[in-house]
């Protein structure tokens, strides 16, 4: 058996913990997914730059990084729906820190 993601995660790290308890044999694969998705040479959706672009707040107009933007929300939403009860309660937390600021004239 294999067990590919990095061991600073901590669902790869309860699997871990749970296969060496089971007494089951795995081999561990340390590999990102969202390292190798950022950088790797060929990157054909140019979501590197998207995020950057993101970042920067340079995304005015007709840009030609929109579709790159696309992608990337796109990536987002899908971890977040993967990681629903997370995003969630982080959403929640969120909304709740959010207050209405007064502007006081000078």
């Amino acid at each position: 058996m294999q067990l590919i993601g990095m061991l600073d995660s901590p669902y790869v790290r309860r699997v871990a913990i749970s296969l060496r308890l089971l007494g089951l044999p795995f081999e561990h694969r340390p590999i990102s997914v969202f390292r190798e998705f950022f950088m790797t040479p060929q990157n054909p959706f140019r979501v590197k730059e998207a995020l950057i672009s993101l970042l920067a707040g340079d995304i005015f107009g007709k840009t030609p990084i929109w579709p790159s933007i696309f992608a990337l929300k796109s990536l987002y939403f899908m971890v977040s729906l993967g990681n629903l009860g997370r995003s969630l309660a982080f959403w929640k937390g969120r909304r709740l820190n959010i207050r209405d600021v007064e502007v006081s004239a000078s």
